[in-house]
């Protein structure tokens, strides 16, 4: 069983296309209550720079369910770690968008900042390749997706693919589950899938996400 549940924000609590709570949001309230009568404990990822993630904070209420110390936005540590270049492509990405999510910074965050247990932490996301394969393959954090809105790297992608992940619309009652239960988790699907993907990158799309030199790296780094 885990002792830490940690959500996104985006496409988790807030469907951020159409700027209005999920169906999960009805759920801070009671497992924030259980959590504190069962020392457990919940966190909020934002992936967004401290002054947005303030603005949605604010707006939802969120500090009524979640630790204002629990409530992780991109941190100076971070942004300090990052070179020039990528500081510039993610500068690109804030003019278009003010509440563009950093899906990187949470692999940074459990990896270097992160005081709790690796093992003893849930990640609920929405993105199979973002929440999904960047946790499992950098940080080995366990996750579950939310099924209603599954993407892989924000594209659509069918749940079937992965029948032995963690996908679900969860009730309030499947959450708690996660905290009282012990649950097996395999990923030998998501590893056969991202090899598929990464080559698929590489050779089978003229318009990669990724250079060739990345996805080589990344394969490198999957045989080790």
């Amino acid at each position: 069983m885990k002792k830490n549940i940690i959500f996104g924000l985006f496409n988790v609590l807030i469907d951020k296309e159409n700027n209005k709570k999920t169906y999960l949001f009805d759920y801070l309230k009671p497992l924030a209550n259980f959590c504190e009568k069962n020392n457990k404990n919940m966190f909020l990822v934002t992936g967004l720079k401290e002054s947005e993630a303030n603005e949605i904070v604010k707006q939802y209420n969120l500090e009524d369910f979640f630790k204002k110390e629990n409530i992780i936005n991109i941190t100076e540590k971070y942004q300090e770690s990052l070179g020039d270049l990528d500081k510039q492509m993610k500068q690109q990405k804030y003019d278009k968008d003010r509440y563009y999510v950093d899906e990187y910074f949470k692999v940074f965050y459990f990896k270097n900042q992160f005081l709790e247990e690796i093992s003893d932490s849930l990640y609920v996301g929405s993105d199979i390749w973002t929440d999904g394969y960047y946790l499992k393959r950098y940080v080995e954090m366990d996750f579950v997706l939310i099924e209603d809105y599954l993407k892989n790297n924000n594209k659509q992608i069918q749940k079937e693919a992965f029948s032995e992940i963690h996908i679900l619309n969860p009730s309030f009652e499947d959450l708690k589950k996660y905290l009282t239960e012990e649950k097996e988790f395999k990923y030998e699907q998501l590893e056969k899938y991202a090899q598929k993907y990464l080559h698929s990158e590489m050779f089978g799309n003229k318009f990669s996400l990724f250079s060739k030199k990345q996805i080589k790296d990344l394969i490198k780094k999957r045989k080790r």
